[in-house]
């Protein structure tokens, strides 16, 4: 498991450095950097070599290693029970990204390894739309392996997300991805007052400027041809 690695870039580009300036000629069987439908980095990513030899060269290659945005890699090793139980995890992530309401939930990605599921939802207890699920992943032991899955009552916005990540940096004391799982949010829906006192200002602004402007009248003048006119 790789932790600390860029977040909110591309997956695509955090992967082709683990791959190009990390790895050289040395290419894991597998490698996951992206989880769920969001083409953006989580902060995290696994990745599974053929040999016990290859796996050694790895954790060398990356521990330690500062990323281009100033971040230090950390690396931490499984046995097999564990890597089990990791990629049953993520696809079961996976899975969720295409439930009907996939909007409600958020990857929460690079959470420190003592932060566990109580922990998560006090954190984010106060939150709007309210927290229905809070999910560290994690073995059989209940060993964390540093993301979680969020569920909320209702569709993720912009809004959510920043001060989610905001919350949970500060408890974390750590860069901490708050990722869609259904891929980019929406924008935050507008209250009713703002949307009514808009419209009203529209309304008085385009009557001002049909009155005032060299075409007045003409929306009361009868169209004698509507095809030509």
């Amino acid at each position: 498991l790789i932790y600390n690695l860029p977040i909110y870039v591309d997956a695509k580009e955090v992967e082709d450095m683990l791959t190009d300036v990390l790895f050289g000629q040395l290419l894991p069987t597998k490698l996951y950097v992206k989880f769920g439908r969001s083409a953006l980095s989580s902060g995290f990513a696994f990745i599974k070599c053929d040999t016990p030899k290859d796996l050694r060269a790895a954790v060398n290659e990356l521990s330690g290693f500062r990323t281009p945005g100033g971040t230090v890699l950390s690396v931490s090793c499984l046995t097999h029970a564990r890597m089990l139980a990791l990629e049953g995890q993520v696809h079961k992530l996976k899975r969720e990204a295409y439930r009907p309401d996939s909007r409600n939930l958020t990857v929460v990605g690079n959470l420190p390894l003592d932060m566990h599921g109580d922990d998560l939802r006090n954190v984010l207890s106060t939150k709007s739309p309210p927290l229905r699920r809070g999910d560290v992943a994690g073995d059989d032991m209940g060993n964390s392996f540093g993301f979680a899955i969020c569920e909320y009552a209702d569709t993720v916005h912009e809004n959510l997300l920043s001060s989610t990540q905001a919350e949970l940096c500060e408890a974390a004391d750590k860069g901490v991805a708050c990722i869609p799982i259904a891929g980019k949010p929406p924008k935050s829906k507008m209250a009713p007052e703002r949307r009514a006192c808009i419209l009203q200002a529209m309304a008085r602004y385009l009557k001002f400027k049909l009155l005032t402007s060299k075409f007045k009248g003409v929306m009361s003048k009868k169209i004698e041809d509507p095809k030509k006119s």
